[in-house]
């Protein structure tokens, strides 16, 4: 599985401004392009930093559990984040500011 650490990974949104990636983005997110992913990467991460809870209770140290548990949950959440704004966003179709088609 690649990792992507940002929006601009996808060659299409590369090209385009920061302010109008932006826009983009939260035009996904408003339009509801997470509603069947997002629930699952909330219970995911809920259920990462509850395990890292339990296994650093194990070792009496169950707020560093937590804390690894919860870093691994929000690592998978912002995949999945990542994952799904550009599909949205390139489904759509939508030109950039600038001109730019997202579709080349």
């Amino acid at each position: 599985m690649k990792i992507i650490w940002s929006f601009r990974s996808e060659p299409e949104l590369a090209a385009l401004s920061r302010d109008e990636l932006k826009r983009l983005a939260q035009e996904a997110i408003e339009s509801k392009a997470l509603r069947r992913s997002l629930p699952f990467a909330l219970m995911l991460l809920a259920l990462c930093g509850w395990t890292g809870a339990f296994i650093g209770h194990a070792f009496s140290s169950g707020i560093s559990g937590s804390a690894v548990g919860g870093a691994v949950g929000g690592f998978v959440f912002a995949q999945v984040r990542l994952r799904a704004v550009p599909k949205w966003i390139k489904a759509h179709n939508a030109p950039s500011a600038s001109g730019h088609d997202l579709t080349h």
